[in-house]
């Protein structure tokens, strides 16, 4: 798997080794067929279904199905209502749950079991606490081994316990 910037997202076929291409040069996919939400690649991550979730650049991750070889695209920006976000890194918890930073949004939670997006509050400028982020714009997640989540945020570096929240 290739992400690309402008490009969508090509897959080497080890057969033929050639690489097909999944992109939607005219915006954003509302077919839910073979092609990306849009065509500015983030990051991939997979989960233990063996799901590929593709993360765009604008707000829209895609599940690709290895079994049926299909995209399903979810527009997370509209149904948290942040038009101006921007999506910036991704991870995936034990709970398949992806974990969005962004720009224009900040954290974003992705249940991937009930396909539904939800808005993480974010702290004010000086009171922030574990159960809040420090930062309306996040640049990086990671997740360490004893599962505890870790933000790169406009206002520093942040731990967070979702537990706990």
């Amino acid at each position: 798997w290739v992400g690309t910037w402008g490009g969508g997202v090509n897959l080497m076929d080890s057969q033929t080794e050639k690489f097909v291409k999944y992109s939607n040069d005219v915006g954003r996919n509302t077919t839910d067929s073979t092609l990306t939400g849009d065509s500015n690649i983030r990051a991939f991550v997979e989960d233990s279904k063996g799901f590929l979730w593709v993360v765009c650049m604008f707000g829209v991750v895609d599940r690709y199905n290895p079994v049926t070889r299909s995209f399903k695209s979810f527009d997370i920006a509209d149904e948290i209502d942040r038009p101006n976000m921007e999506i910036k890194s991704v991870i995936v918890d034990r709970d398949d749950n992806l974990w969005i930073g962004s720009t224009g949004a900040g954290l974003v939670k992705f249940d991937t079991k009930v396909l539904k997006a939800e808005l993480i509050e974010v702290a004010g400028k000086d009171d922030y606490t574990n159960s809040q982020i420090a930062g309306v714009d996040i640049y990086s997640v990671h997740l360490d081994r004893q599962h505890r989540m870790w933000f790169g945020t406009d206002r520093g570096l942040c731990l967070f316990n979702p537990e706990k929240r």
